[in-house]
């Protein structure tokens, strides 16, 4: 149970990572949030508004400071 408490991505980290992405023009929306493999590696679904476009965006951890 530890182990699932740990991959959970907290709404802190969830809010933090939308902000990137609307500071980069992202407008959409946003499916998924899971911890990646790695510590502070992330694996995000979403949508793009305008086009319609499924990412899965990986790898986050060089973002935060």
């Amino acid at each position: 149970m530890d182990n699932v408490a740990q991959q959970e991505v907290t709404q802190r980290e969830m809010m933090k990572i939308i902000g990137l992405f609307r500071k980069n023009g992202f407008r959409g929306e946003y499916e998924t949030f899971d911890r990646g493999e790695v510590q502070d590696e992330y694996m995000v679904v979403l949508t793009d508004e305008k086009s319609g476009v499924k990412f899965i965006q990986g790898r986050f951890r060089d973002w935060f400071d």
